[in-house]
């Protein structure tokens, strides 16, 4: 495994220093119709684009692939192009291009009779009715999934399924069971020895426990996953739980203890190079500058995020967009409009370091 990841890393780092000729050679297949070799190049680009989060690019040119005359025969590699070009939309929250794809990508899976295959689809288009608040439609797809995997006996897709799952039924409002799932999921993680699942369902039953206003629970539920996370070196959960944290502390206006776990969670972002987390993680800071009173700040910060997202064509989900409205929408309300549309031009404008110097020390003067 370890050899495999330096592998990985070797290869990611070899085509961000080829990037351009990568990316010129790729458009010249396209351009003279090579289809099989673009293909080939463009499935063999996907942990690339993902890992450095060239997600608009990504997507021009699987979609172009796909349009290759000689790519249109239905076959296992144009259905895993589907999928890629599929969740690369969902980045950009094209949800119904999205889905067209994953669509077509599981119509061919099962022409094909690859059971994996569909299940990677319907598991694809649960999480973008996911992403879209459609709780019923998401239910239908996991319970689909979660049937076919038991048929295969296959446990660690069970568990990974049966916490995609509690997470939905969490949201219908049918917490008990919620748990009752993500307890099942949990042992058959710890059974498998995959600590960092563990520290998610520990994180989910944390967001269901917080849903029902169980502070203490949610409290214990995210210490236990931090605590995983850590003890592990699972930087990116670390870094989600603790902005969950964050968040649980904003509910009680503990707005020093949301300031610490958010600085927790941006600098470790930092530290994995994630984009989209950093740019989550200045929208909390947004959010808590607009809890504390402070107008200015929320909104520069508001806007350096939206800069964020915009470099690398990762819209906020639907969800979060709602949240984040509310926040900001109060905000401007009570900011005259011109001074709001120059505060958030300003962080618009303002390099990354300095967003991240504005939200880290909030008793500096805004940059």
């Amino acid at each position: 495994m370890a050899h495999a990841d330096a592998e990985r890393s070797q290869w990611l780092k070899l085509c961000e220093t080829e990037h351009d000729n990568v990316r010129a050679a790729l458009g010249w297949l396209i351009t003279n119709q090579e289809s099989a070799w673009a293909l080939r190049l463009g499935l063999g680009l996907f942990h690339f684009w993902e890992a450095h989060e060239y997600l608009a690019e990504a997507r021009e040119f699987l979609q172009a692939i796909l349009q290759l005359p000689g790519n249109a025969s239905r076959t296992a590699e144009r259905a895993l192009a589907l999928s890629y070009a599929g969740l690369f939309g969902g980045f950009e929250k094209d949800f119904e291009a999205s889905m067209l794809k994953h669509r077509e990508a599981l119509d061919v899976y099962r022409e094909l009779g690859d059971q994996i295959g569909i299940n990677g689809q319907m598991t694809a288009l649960a999480v973008c009715e996911v992403f879209q608040g459609n709780w019923s439609e998401a239910r239908s797809w996991y319970e689909q999934v979660l049937q076919a995997c038991r048929a295969l006996d296959s446990r660690p897709n069970i568990a990974a399924t049966l916490s995609d799952l509690a997470q939905v039924i969490s949201q219908q409002g049918d917490h008990l069971r919620a748990r009752s799932l993500l307890w099942e999921a949990l042992d058959i993680f710890r059974e498998l020895g995959d600590w960092c699942s563990v520290g998610w369902s520990f994180n989910r039953l944390g967001d269901v426990a917080r849903r029902e206003d169980d502070v203490a629970e949610a409290r214990e539920m995210y210490a236990k996953a931090l605590d995983i996370f850590r003890t592990h070196g699972e930087l990116w959960g670390y870094a989600r739980t603790s902005g969950d944290f964050g968040s649980l502390a904003c509910d009680e206006h503990d707005l020093i203890r949301a300031h610490w776990y958010f600085g927790e969670c941006l600098r470790t972002f930092l530290q994995l190079g994630h984009n989209r987390g950093i740019a989550r993680a200045l929208e909390d800071f947004a959010c808590l500058a607009a809890e504390e009173n402070e107008p200015e700040r929320c909104l520069i910060l508001a806007g350096a995020a939206a800069a964020l997202r915009d470099s690398i064509g990762a819209a906020a989900r639907p969800r979060e967009r709602s949240r984040l409205d509310v926040c900001f929408n109060a905000v401007r309300k009570s900011t005259p409009p011109r001074f709001s549309v120059a505060l958030w031009t300003r962080g618009f404008q303002m390099p990354l370091q300095d967003a991240v110097r504005c939200a880290l020390s909030p008793d500096s003067e805004l940059v």
